[in-house]
């Protein structure tokens, strides 16, 4: 390493103090313009004069004065003389902040303002600077569907990872799904949430915070008022009549208002990836189709089909597996392919089982034999036990008669009716009413 100067030449020597501008005449003093004058090589006897000794200690305590600072790792700070006389601080100029921590970098070519004093073309470079976000913030312009903004100093391309905050409370939030933001003028992108989500109308905060990924080509916004994950829908669109459902509702709720029967087209499973849900709502009286596209298989628990009924209320959340099926994972459509969650049967025998397991089952039996009753097979065999059997008999004008039912099994029952004030057995033919609960 070089020497570092630690005291100036001359520090305590006799020296002048060399002038920044040429005297009129040559004087035999050394300046900064001309240096040494032509008659200090002049002998005096012949009207020259000698180099002064103390010019060149002047020149000299100069430049190792300047060289001790640059050593130290000192700055200068803004001198409105120096920059008048020097016409002005070049670009990449670098000066120290006045009595404060930090430096000035200037960006605008032969700069004469006081970026202590708030002069433009200046870039404060400082830890308050960086704590700020200083660098990396900015208000927005442009409109609520393409926004733009500057940040100073530019940024020279976009790259990977790069992240901005912006301040669009002067242009308001999206206004469209399909919002882009342009940094300075570096090429509009388009903005999306999550991963690679749509926005949502109204998703741009006050402060948008963006991160540029390379890969997609484009902003991701970090902070949407309307979050990136569940189903809270992207979007919400509302159908009218028979139609193909598009692939922009994905993440989103399409609601059904058809009065009459209709059919809605799912998007292929495989323009979607994997994991992506659509929640439908039927709130009008039309039995809605919800049927699959192409070859697609629909998948409702065990069962598979190419078509989901939804009738007037029904709901029904769908999930693609990103090849060729879609998964019912939600709503009250399901129930009806779903034998082994929810049956249900409304012709005699009646029986219909819920959700939680239980199975409850009417059905007649008819008086025979001379006994009053008899016993019958149930439509469905109870699982575990039969737990509750009742009994009445069909003719309710019969109020002197009492019948006694009951099980035999998990898959039989039996009941009898007798007359109340003789015990006699029900005629032939009576019709007796059975109710049983099992599970």
């Amino acid at each position: 390493m070089t020497k570092r100067i630690i005291t100036p030449f001359a520090s305590s020597g006799d020296k002048n103090t060399v002038p920044d501008t040429a005297p009129g005449v040559d004087n035999g003093f050394a300046n900064y313009p001309a240096g040494f004058p032509p008659s200090n090589s002049i002998d005096p006897a012949l009207g020259g004069y000698y180099v002064k000794r103390a010019d060149i200690n002047g020149v000299l305590n100069d430049t190792t004065t300047i060289l001790r600072d640059l050593a130290k790792g000192l700055l200068y700070t803004y001198d409105a003389t120096y920059s008048t006389a020097i016409g002005g601080y070049p670009v990449n100029a670098i000066l120290a902040k006045a009595g404060l921590i930090g430096f000035w970098l200037n960006i605008t070519a032969s700069n004469t303002t006081d970026p202590d004093s708030g002069g433009a073309g200046w870039i404060d470079f400082s830890p308050k600077a960086i704590q700020n976000g200083a660098y990396t913030f900015a208000a927005a312009g442009g409109s609520t569907i393409a926004y733009t903004a500057t940040l100073s100093p530019a940024p020279l391309a976009l790259t990977d990872g790069m992240e901005v905050s912006v301040d669009t409370t002067a242009i308001g939030t999206n206004t469209t799904t399909t919002t882009t933001f342009n940094l300075n003028a570096l090429g509009a992108k388009s903005v999306v949430k999550g991963t690679n989500l749509a926005l949502r109308a109204q998703d741009m905060p006050s402060l948008a915070k963006l991160k540029y990924n390379l890969a997609l080509d484009k902003w991701i916004l970090m902070n949407p008022d309307t979050g990136t994950s569940g189903l809270i829908a992207s979007n919400i669109q509302t159908v009218t009549a028979t139609g193909s459902i598009p692939t922009t509702i994905a993440g989103g709720t399409l609601v059904i208002n058809v009065a009459t029967a209709n059919t809605q087209t799912l998007p292929a499973a495989n323009s979607l990836a994997a994991g992506k849900r659509i929640e439908i709502f039927n709130i009008n009286s039309g039995i809605a189709s919800i049927t699959r596209a192409g070859t697609d298989t629909l998948r409702v628990n065990a069962t598979t089909t190419t078509v989901i009924t939804m009738g007037a209320g029904d709901s029904l959340t769908l999930e693609t597996d990103g090849s060729s099926s879609w998964y019912a994972v939600g709503g009250t459509a399901q129930f009806k392919y779903a034998p082994d969650f929810f049956l249900s049967n409304t012709a005699s025998p009646l029986y219909r089982k819920s959700p939680d397991g239980v199975i409850m089952q009417l059905l007649q039996i008819t008086a025979s034999g001379g006994t009053g009753g008899g016993t019958a097979t149930l439509p469905i065999t109870y699982p575990n036990n039969n737990i509750l059997t009742f009994g009445s008999l069909n003719n309710t004008a019969r109020l002197n008669f009492s019948v006694t039912a009951g099980a035999i099994s998990t898959s039989q029952v039996c009941a009898y009716a007798s007359i109340s004030n003789t015990g006699a057995a029900a005629a032939d033919g009576t019709i007796i009413n059975v109710l049983s609960f099992g599970r």
